[in-house]
Order: C-alpha cells, then sequence, then structure tokens
C-alpha cells in the first residue's frame, strides 16, 4: 500500500491509498459543508446478484481517519443516510439498508464484471467530528457471503472437525451436537447463515503500515515486535524484531527515531501479505478498520458456499488429491506488484495445478495478496473460494474463533475505529481453545502433503499454540469480516 501526502490551498493533508488494486486519490475535504471526495477505483470487479453461483457481488469498505488539531488520529463518523451521499455513474452503495456509520460499502454499480476505472467520484457526508484539519481515506476489498444453508464438518471422527451438519439458521446449536463443542453454541454466535462480508485479501503489509503510522507512540509500540520505546533502533524489521529482513515481513522504521511522538513506519512490497500478526495485533487492526473476527463456522461458509458438502474438500472446491499440487513454487516477478506464480496461467498449467504457497513444496514462501489471480481464470487456478475470496489457505494462517471456552462469547459487533475500546465480546486474553487457525501457511511442512489447504481441519501450523495475545509467528495473519 503506499501513499503520497498532498496539500491543499487550505493546509489541509490527505493521503491517496493504494491496497492491491483498489485505489483511492483526488481527495478533498469540504469543512463548510463536512464532505470528503475522492476516486475510487479497482481491478476485477463483479456483480453477478440473482444470477448462477455465487451470485454475489464483490464491494470496497470505505472508512476514513481524521485529525482535529492534534497528531492524533481517530475514526470520522459517516452519515448513514444513504442520499446524503454521492457516487460515481459506476459506483453504487452496496447496503443502502443497513448503512454503517464507521464506514461505508461502495460496489458497481450495475451487473456484470470487469476494472472500475477512473471517472468514478464519490463524495460522503460526515456527520462527526467538526473542526477537522487533516484527513486520511482507507479502502479495503470486500465479499458479500450471502445467507443462506450450508454444509459443515467431515463423517470421519477422528478428525478435528465438525460433525457433518447442515447449518440452516442462527439458532444456538446444543452441546455435543457437532462433536467438538462441549457447550452449547450460543444464538449470538456467528454461524454464517445471515449474509455477511469477507475481506477479499488477506490483511496486507501495507495496510498494517498504514494502520501502525496512525497510532500514538504507545500504541504502536505495543503492536510491533521490536522496542520503539527509544531513539536507536538496532532491529529496524519491527515485526520480525531483526536487523535484517527475515521471513518475507518487510516492514521497518527508521534507525534513529524521535524522542518524542509517534514512528513514522515505511514498507517495501506493501502488496504482500502481512505475517507475524500477533492476535492482539490481528483484532486491534480489525477494530480500527471498523471490521471484526470471524468463526470457525463461518470459515466453512466462505470457503463450502452453496456446493454438496464433501469430505476433503480442498478451499477451491475440488476433493483432495496430492496429484493436484503443483512439485514447485514457480514464482515471477518475486516481491513486485506483479508478483505470480506460473501456475496462474492455463497456458503454463496445463495439469491444471492448484495455485498455492505452501511449504510441501520446496522453495515455499510468502506472496502477494492476490498473487493467484492476476488472469481472468477458474477455481483452482486462481486457488479461490466459493464466494470469491482469495487465498483462504497457503500464504498467512487465518485466526478464526473457535466454539470452545472463551470464543463462545464472542458475537458478531464490528470495530468501532478506536483501538482502546474493543467490543467486549471479542476475546482479549486469548487461550489455545478460544482462538485458532484454519488454512495452512507457506510455511505448512512437508508432511501435510497438501493437508493444509483442506476446510475442515482446525489448523495450528507447525505445532506451534496459540498461547497469548502477542505471540508472534511467520505464517501468522489473516483478514477480517463485517457485519450488517
Amino acid at each position: 500500500m503506499k501513499k503520497t501526502t498532498l496539500i491543499t490551498a487550505l493546509l489541509l493533508f490527505c493521503t491517496v491509498t493504494f491496497a492491491n488494486n483498489v485505489q483511492v486519490s483526488t481527495i478533498s475535504y469540504n469543512a463548510a459543508a463536512q464532505q470528503v471526495s475522492f476516486t475510487l477505483t479497482w481491478e476485477n470487479s463483479w456483480d453477478l446478484t440473482g444470477g448462477g453461483p455465487p451470485g454475489n457481488h464483490d464491494a470496497v469498505w470505505v472508512f476514513i481517519k481524521c485529525q482535529t488539531g492534534s497528531d492524533v488520529w481517530s475514526h470520522a463518523q459517516i452519515s448513514t443516510t444513504p442520499s446524503s451521499h454521492t457516487l460515481g455513474n459506476s459506483l453504487a452503495l452496496a447496503q443502502p439498508a443497513a448503512m454503517n456509520t464507521y464506514g461505508v460499502l461502495i460496489k458497481r454499480g450495475t451487473l456484470g464484471f470487469g476494472n472500475i476505472n477512473g471517472g468514478n467520484n464519490v463524495s460522503l457526508q460526515l456527520s462527526s467530528p467538526a473542526g477537522i484539519t487533516a484527513i486520511q481515506v482507507f479502502a479495503i476489498e470486500m465479499v458479500y457471503i450471502s445467507e443462506g444453508a450450508f454444509g459443515i464438518g467431515h463423517s470421519n471422527p477422528a478428525t478435528d472437525a465438525f460433525d457433518v451438519a447442515t447449518i440452516s439458521n442462527e439458532n444456538m446449536i446444543p452441546a455435543g451436537s457437532l462433536r467438538v463443542n462441549p457447550a452449547d453454541i450460543p444464538a449470538a454466535f456467528p454461524k454464517g447463515y445471515k449474509a455477511f462480508y469477507v475481506m477479499k485479501y488477506e490483511i496486507s503489509q501495507g495496510q498494517y503500515t498504514d494502520f501502525l503510522n496512525t497510532l500514538t507512540r504507545t500504541q504502536q509500540t505495543a503492536r510491533v515486535a521490536t522496542d520503539i520505546s527509544g531513539t536507536i533502533v538496532t532491529n529496524q524489521y519491527v515485526m520480525s524484531n531483526q536487523a535484517s529482513l527475515t521471513q518475507f515481513n518487510h516492514i521497518m522504521c527508521p534507525a534513529t527515531l524521535p524522542v518524542a511522538g509517534s514512528v513514522i513506519f515505511s514498507c517495501g512490497v506493501p502488496e504482500k501479505a502481512c505475517n507475524f500478526l500477533g492476535w492482539a495485533d490481528y483484532s486491534s487492526y480489525l477494530d480500527w478498520a471498523g471490521l471484526r473476527p470471524f468463526t470457525e463456522i463461518e470459515f466453512e461458509k466462505i470457503c463450502r458456499g452453496f456446493d454438496a458438502r464433501i469430505d476433503n474438500q480442498f478451499i477451491w472446491g475440488t476433493p483432495y488429491s496430492f496429484a493436484q499440487l503443483p512439485t514447485s513454487l514457480g514464482t515471477v516477478d518475486a516481491d513486485l506488484t506483479t508478483e505470480t506464480t506460473i501456475w496462474s496461467d492455463a497456458v503454463t498449467n496445463p495439469n491444471n495445478y492448484a495455485n498455492v504457497s505452501q511449504n510441501y513444496i520446496t522453495g515455499g514462501r510468502l506472496m502477494r495478496c492476490g498473487f493467484p489471480g492476476s488472469k481472468p481464470t477458474n477455481r483452482i487456478l486462481s486457488g479461490a473460494a466459493y464466494f470469491g475470496a482469495m487465498e483462504m489457505a497457503g500464504n498467512a494462517s487465518e485466526y478464526v474463533i473457535q466454539v470452545l471456552d472463551d470464543g463462545l462469547l464472542f458475537t458478531n459487533e464490528n470495530g468501532n475505529g478506536d483501538v482502546t475500546d474493543a467490543p467486549l465480546t471479542w476475546p482479549s486474553n486469548i487461550t489455545a481453545s478460544g482462538v485458532n487457525f484454519k488454512g495452512g501457511s507457506f510455511r505448512t511442512p512437508l508432511a501435510a502433503n497438501g493437508q493444509g489447504f483442506l476446510i475442515h481441519p482446525r489448523y495450528a501450523p507447525s505445532g506451534k499454540p496459540v498461547l497469548t495475545n502477542n505471540n508472534r509467528y511467520d505464517y501468522m495473519g489473516g483478514r477480517g469480516a463485517l457485519s450488517l
């Protein structure tokens, strides 16, 4: 995610934000009208509502941070009256009946698919605060997960998975009904039947860098592994706490820091998926963005969709077959904005190998967000889940809320943009039984034989448990969801 600072005649500075293929540019602010205007573009958009499977759409979650005379960034509130906002002819509000004061969902204005190109001007009406002196606009690509019943689980009782079941509502699920739930699953625990949104891609290193750059020094210190409380830093790669690049995380701080005030972080490869995220880092980012974590049942909905449930199903929908997994990563344009693999092209992948990043093959590496989807293709060649979410397995593993212990307190409450005020229903002092991972990572070992790409298992890669809020390993990443 690249960022450019613009100076206006009113001495108001704004940022131009790039996250994967979404771009926010030409930002302006009308203080008298409290309106923020900008141009929004992104690639590979679709709206197939009412058509064949998956019959859904993608959208962009736009939210705004502001300053009001100090160097502290706060979350701007957006009007929930649809008519108070104006959008370009190619755009529409994705959920006008369910507006959210912490952000707005914008989708393409007509059915079909393709790129949303220039000329799409957006003007959002703020409801607070007044006296804004600086504005930042952020955009995250999302995927709509349609309401409806779906299958979960595995028929083999020996696996660490749910029993075979159909989720046909959001009602309470009695203890033991799914085999791995020793207690009742409350009605308020999100089960995926109701519609929601999920991030199209994993949190990127550029997105996490932008997050860090809106925090106070104290907040920043808690969200990186390197000690940045002083003025001299040796381990400038702040997520791995190393002096040199380690396991593909490029987020850095300067060698010399200010005595007081926030640190300005940078990232050499902002499109790369963000790893080394502890639970507290991950949940804090989602709270800041107005999003939320999602549950292990919702993970299965995102991946399986409305297809008939089968045992040992890859996230891209086919039954398990080791022969479908490539024997090498085949990286092209490593660490560039065009980073991909040879497996994303049907011409160079005549055997229809899955296009994935995982260490059961030689030379596993963390890749950029969306690396398999650089060309129009099928689910196998893009590694896409049912509704179009990318890299739900491989790359960085996905945090999920489990149907155990502390996890059962979780509800579908979104974050409010304030990292000091996370929803009380979110796990804050995590245990191995309340939070876990699904989907393998680029570090999944050879012995797994591709098992990390299956939908049903709970999966703690490399055998390293989630023990504390700030355990940070190179396989740990994730994405967020948004309740309606």
